[in-house]
C-alpha cells in the first residue's frame, strides 16, 4: 500500500488532527465549505480563529470551486503603462488552499486545464492561479437531490486532479495523496498521520457504495434512453427546442453557477482616480444573453446569428453534450445540478437531458 517512494497512498487522521494541520498549512488564503443551519454550505475565507467552523461531511456547497481559478471579474491590463501584473494576491510561498472541493468540480477543473491552459490560447490568469492553489477534496457522503453526476460518467467521489483526498469516515477521515504537493504535506506532518488499516478502507469502499446507490436510486426516472450525444443529431431533435427553452427567462444564472462554463466578456473603463489611465476588465458572460453573439454592423443590420432564445437554449445544450465531446473527449456537464437550483424557469437539467434523449 506505498507509491514507488515509499509513501503510503491512504492515510487515517482523526478530527482533531485535520483542524491543526489546517492551521499549520494555513499561510496564504484559506477557504473551505461552511455549513448555516438547515441550508447547504458555501464556501467562506476562514480565519484562523475560524478552522472549527469548517464541515466537510453535509451537503455539497451552492458554489463552484471555478470562481478561485477563474474569477467573475478581474482586470487583464492597464493602459498606456504596459508594466502591470496579474493582480490575484497570490505567491509560490503562500499558495490559496480551497477545502471540500468535490469530485464534480474536479472533473470541471479538469477540464478548464484542458481548454484554458492547452494550445494555442492558454489563459496566463488562470494558469497562474492554478499554479498557485492546492486542492483538498472530498467525497459526497450526501448528495443534494438535484446531484446526478452518476448520469454523465461521474461519481460521489474523485479518481484524481486533488492535491489530497478527504474520505470521512466515523471518526476522522481516510486521507489519499493525489500529487507531489499533497505528498509533502503529509511527510512534513507525519506526526497527525497514521496508515489506513484494511478495516478502514472496508469503510470508505462502503460509504461510497452507499452514496453511489443513493444517487441511482434518485436519478431513476432521469436516465434518458440513449446517451444524450447520441441523440442531438436526430431527425427530429429540431423540433424540440422551443419547447425545452420555454419557460428560461434568459437570466444567465445557469451559465453563472456553472462549474465548466468560461465565457467571458472584456471590456475597458477609465481607472478610478487616474486621469489618462484605463483598464480592461475581464467578466463571466452567459450564452443564453440575447448581446452574447452580437456582432458589428450598420445600423444595427448584424445583430447576433442566435435572435431567438430558442437558438441560443440549443447552442447551450450542443455545446455541453456535443461539441465538448468534440473537442475534449467529454460531455461539459459534470452533473452537479447547480443550474437546476439556480433556474428561475424551474427547469430542471435532468429533464431537458430526458427529453432530448427519448
Amino acid at each position: 500500500m506505498s507509491d514507488p517512494d515509499g509513501v503510503a497512498i491512504a492515510y487515517f487522521i482523526p478530527e482533531a488532527e485535520l483542524r491543526s494541520l489546517l492551521s499549520e498549512i494555513n499561510r496564504g488564503p484559506l477557504y473551505g465549505t461552511v455549513e448555516e443551519e438547515g441550508r447547504r454550505s458555501h464556501f467562506e475565507k476562514i480565519a484562523q480563529d475560524k478552522i472549527g467552523d469548517i464541515s466537510v461531511r453535509g451537503l455539497p456547497p451552492v458554489e463552484s470551486a471555478k470562481a478561485f481559478l477563474f474569477p467573475a471579474k478581474e482586470r487583464v491590463a492597464v493602459y498606456p503603462d504596459t508594466s502591470a501584473e496579474p493582480e490575484t494576491g497570490l505567491s509560490e510561498d503562500a499558495p490559496q488552499i480551497i477545502l471540500g472541493v468535490r469530485a464534480c468540480d474536479l472533473l470541471a477543473i479538469e477540464m478548464l486545464d484542458r481548454i484554458l491552459r492547452e494550445g494555442d490560447f492558454e489563459d496566463p490568469f488562470y494558469a497562474l492561479r492554478r499554479d498557485r492553489t492546492i486542492l483538498v477534496s472530498t467525497d459526497c457522503i450526501e448528495p443534494a437531490a438535484t446531484c446526478f453526476c452518476n448520469l454523465v460518467g461521474g461519481k460521489p467521489y474523485p479518481d484524481g486532479a486533488y492535491d489530497l483526498n478527504l474520505t470521512p469516515l466515523a471518526e476522522g477521515y481516510l486521507v489519499a495523496i493525489g500529487s507531489q504537493v499533497g505528498k509533502e504535506i503529509v511527510l512534513e506532518r507525519a506526526h497527525s498521520f497514521k496508515e489506513a488499516t484494511a478495516e478502514q478502507l472496508r469503510e470508505r469502499d462502503r460509504i461510497r457504495s452507499r452514496t453511489l446507490d443513493a444517487l441511482e436510486r434518485q436519478n431513476a426516472e432521469f436516465k434518458p434512453s440513449r446517451p444524450i450525444e447520441e441523440v442531438l443529431t436526430a431527425a427530429n431533435v429540431e423540433e424540440k427546442w422551443l419547447k425545452l427553452a420555454a419557460g428560461c427567462v434568459e437570466c444567465g444564472g445557469c451559465s453563472y453557477v456553472c462549474p465548466t462554463c468560461h465565457c467571458f466578456v472584456l471590456y475597458d473603463q477609465i481607472v478610478s482616480g487616474k486621469v489618462g489611465r484605463n483598464e480592461r476588465i475581464k467578466a463571466w458572460d452567459s450564452c443564453f444573453m440575447g448581446s452574447f453573439a452580437r456582432m458589428a454592423g450598420v445600423g444595427g443590420v448584424k445583430t447576433t446569428p442566435r435572435p431567438e432564445l430558442a437558438n441560443r437554449f440549443e447552442n447551450r445544450i450542443r455545446h455541453k453534450f456535443e461539441w465538448f465531446v468534440d473537442n475534449i473527449g467529454r460531455v461539459g456537464c459534470v452533473g452537479c445540478g447547480r443550474c437546476s437550483e439556480t433556474c428561475m424557469g424551474k427547469r430542471d437539467i435532468r429533464e431537458v437531458i430526458k427529453e432530448i434523449g427519448d
